[in-house]
């Protein structure tokens, strides 16, 4: 193979470049998405650093899809090894290279014939013809992105050990991201680590039987420190990653709400426009702070510090609200789960293997199961493949109320399976609303069924939903 890259996702974490190589890579992975938004919550700022970070982002190990082996440099330099060949090797086998070089060397970087500096940088392909490899690092203009360059920069490059003698910078690793693993979002730990950003508690003494605690300061107090950082200026030119630290929090925030919605976890839109308008908040403090850099003009930062006490009141205000809605939704969660199962158990037990679903009692149980569950992809299933056909009206004569709600539930469902083509599905969906219309004497409910006949033709076109509807107004006339 002359030419191969590997993909990359976009990391919506750019501020800091080892959590964008590692977030990024992991996102090429379709199941990355929910641990993401089980996790960077938490921020915090380490004493005497005017840096501001996501919690774990920038430890390689806490990225379950990212298998890693690390290199010696100096190993491959004493044993004179074709760097090119060693690149391509790893690249034909999945693996992405995070390296240290000087970045001197490095064409299309800020730094190129101007500075020496040691900094990290991520391979991820290669052209064999052109003699260039394929990287992702903060480029000239300093935005985070993707070009060639030369096999002859890495290699001038990769001797760092004359400017920096940092033990990190005398390893490279090999990663490779594990596509066939599997993860289901955690919202106790999302609850968890949503709590400990309101109430600014130090994240790391859960894990302190593994490792000692970092002592920082975490969570929102983290806006006391940047505001200290600001007092403290004297007309230095600001560092702007911390203010882009808080706008992609906020973005993720926005972007984890939605997820949540969209998967009826929880459904408060007063949060997730609340989140967005702080994201805007944010990212107008950022564009402040760029015209400060250039004007130094000391009002702008004085703008900034009362911007940034406002956006912190209304993040804390909203945080109480979401760490109230997550407490509701992890009872609900775990109550939802052992209902399925003890849904699952009746279906099995009654219409699997006993076929006595004649029996009121059963009705009523199963009704109320289904009604408890709530919007769950799981009742589609089971109403529409599992059930037989002649239970639904023992749902409305033993149950009548809830099974009418769950019904009015279920119609919102359907509309989102609009992927479903099959024929079988038509038509066990098309039998049911016929047995509904029968059974149901409620003339807003069964206008609800013609209209969803209707919606069901405009969807799949089918000639025998409009003879279905026409039986149907036959019936009711």
């Amino acid at each position: 193979m002359s030419q191969k890259i590997l993909p990359l996702d976009k990391s919506p974490i750019t501020s800091y470049q080892n959590a964008s190589y590692f977030l990024s890579i992991s996102l090429s992975s379709d199941d990355a998405r929910p641990w993401m938004y089980s996790n960077f919550i938490q921020l915090y700022t380490s004493e005497g650093d005017r840096e501001v970070h996501f919690y774990k982002a920038d430890d390689l190990k806490f990225y379950p899809w990212l298998d890693y082996v690390q290199i010696d440099k100096l190993l491959i330099m004493q044993h004179k090894i074709d760097i090119f060949e060693w690149i391509k090797n790893y690249v034909d086998r999945e693996h992405y290279i995070h390296i240290f070089l000087n970045k001197y060397y490095v064409s299309g970087t800020s730094y190129y014939h101007e500075i020496n500096q040691v900094h990290d940088l991520l391979i991820r392909g290669y052209d064999e013809v052109k003699g260039q490899v394929y990287i992702s690092a903060y480029n000239e203009r300093g935005v985070y992105a993707s070009w060639w360059i030369p096999i002859g920069d890495v290699i001038q490059g990769f001797a760092t050990e004359q400017y920096d003698s940092n033990e990190m910078t005398l390893k490279a690793s090999a990663i490779k991201c594990n596509r066939h693993y599997s993860y289901q979002l955690d919202l106790n730990n999302m609850l968890e680590l949503s709590r400990d950003y309101l109430f600014s508690r130090n994240t790391s003494k859960r894990t302190s039987i593994i490792a000692s605690p970092m002592y920082r300061t975490y969570g929102i107090e983290v806006y006391d420190k940047i505001t200290m950082l600001l007092y403290s200026s004297k007309r230095q030119v600001l560092d702007l990653r911390p203010l882009r630290v808080l706008w992609e929090h906020k973005k993720i925030m926005v972007q984890r709400i939605k997820f949540l919605k969209e998967h009826n976890i929880f459904y408060n839109t007063d949060l997730e426009q609340g989140f967005k308008q702080i994201e805007d908040e944010t990212n107008t403090v950022r564009n402040i702070a760029l015209k400060y850099n250039m004007s130094q003009n000391q009002k702008l930062v004085h703008h900034i510090i009362s911007k940034l006490s406002m956006i912190k009141e209304r993040e804390s205000r909203l945080f109480k609200i979401l760490v109230n809605e997550m407490e509701a939704a992890s009872i609900a969660f775990k109550w939802k789960n052992r209902q399925l199962e003890h849904l699952w158990q009746f279906f099995n037990e009654y219409f699997l293997i006993k076929e006595t679903y004649d029996d009121p009692e059963v009705a009523v149980q199963i009704t109320e199961l289904l009604y408890a569950v709530g919007k769950d992809k799981a009742i589609i299933d089971i109403l529409l493949f599992r059930m037989p056909i002649d239970f639904v009206p023992r749902m409305f004569v033993h149950a009548r109320e809830k099974a009418y709600e769950l019904f009015v539930r279920i119609y919102e469902i359907i509309k989102d399976r609009l992927s479903l083509h099959q024929v079988s599905f038509i038509n066990h969906l098309t039998d049911k609303y016929k047995q509904l219309f029968l059974h149901v004497e409620d003339a807003p409910f069964r206008e609800s069924i013609l209209q969803e006949l209707d919606f069901l033709y405009s969807t799949y076109r089918r000639q025998e939903i409009l003879e279905l509807k026409e039986k149907l107004l036959n019936f009711r006339t």
